[in-house]
């Protein structure tokens, strides 16, 4: 009889994960497919390399769910506002025209982590002060550099790498700080 239950509780269990994990790769879809046509646009065929990084990551925040899915749409914001940046940012020592023009340029990674980590510290701001505030940092950290990753691709390694870290480091930094403050100010009371 317990053998029973348990066979039939496994099949229940495998029946709602599978079911789950259908629903949430058409909802991956859903956000991967206009991330893709919008890296397409700004870093070419290069970007598809990284494509399927960016499918797995939303595949697990839509299957997760809950705080770490929201995260992962505050950091979807953040990683389209990486495609903003121009690369007279991320390259601040090479000429926009010599970078039109294809030619070598100088690779600059403490530019890529310095503008990494201002926009990772302003998307912490929108990591509510919650129990859950590790997961939707979380979020935040898989949701921006599943789009980042993609924006690094026309980088080189060391400026992608720089990006993707400072962004991920921004988040984490400033997540620990607000948790620091807010400890420090019940202890207060």
């Amino acid at each position: 009889m317990q053998a029973d239950r348990n066979d039939a509780y496994l099949q229940v269990r495998r029946a709602y994960e599978l079911g789950r994990l259908r629903v949430s790769v058409m909802r991956a879809l859903y956000v991967v497919v206009p991330v893709a046509i919008v890296a397409s646009l700004f870093g070419g065929r290069t970007a598809f390399a990284w494509l399927p990084v960016t499918i797995a990551a939303w595949l697990i925040a839509q299957w997760r769910g809950g705080p770490l899915l929201r995260g992962a749409y505050v950091g979807l914001a953040g990683g389209i506002i990486t495609f903003a940046l121009p690369m007279t940012v991320l390259r601040p020592c090479c000429s926009p025209e010599r970078m039109a023009a294809g030619m070598e340029c100088c690779t600059m990674p403490s530019a890529c982590v310095t503008a990494g980590a201002l926009l990772g510290i302003v998307l912490a701001a929108f990591v509510p002060n919650s129990p859950a505030r590790w997961r939707t940092a979380a979020g935040v950290a898989v949701g921006v550099a599943s789009v980042a990753i993609l924006r690094c691709s026309t980088l080189f390694a060391a400026e992608a790498l720089g990006l993707v870290g400072g962004l991920l480091g921004g988040v984490l930094v400033a997540t620990l700080s607000r948790n620091v403050l807010a400890r420090r100010a019940l202890a207060r009371r």
